[in-house]
């Protein structure tokens, strides 16, 4: 089974990383976003490739479970 992986969805969006916050902007769409703490986590996960449910194995803590597209799926009209 093929997980789905998320990229960038270049040019049309660029990211920056100040420290603890991931500033991303759409430039067709005008808008821009602001994470912090695990939404700057998950976009790095997007940046490695990583497929969701390797995001949110990175994410969860030992014991809990969630599966990748219902905890990403929010994620999707970046």
């Amino acid at each position: 089974m093929t997980m789905a992986r998320f990229r960038v969805n270049s040019p049309s969006v660029i990211h920056q990383t100040f420290v603890s916050e991931v500033v991303i902007v759409n430039l067709e769409a005008g808008t821009y976003f602001s994470l912090r703490g695990s939404g700057a986590e998950i976009w790095d996960g997007i940046l490695r490739r990583l497929s969701e449910d390797e995001i949110v194995a990175d994410l969860l803590r030992p014991g809990e479970a969630m599966g990748g597209r219902e905890f990403l799926a929010r994620f999707q009209d970046l």
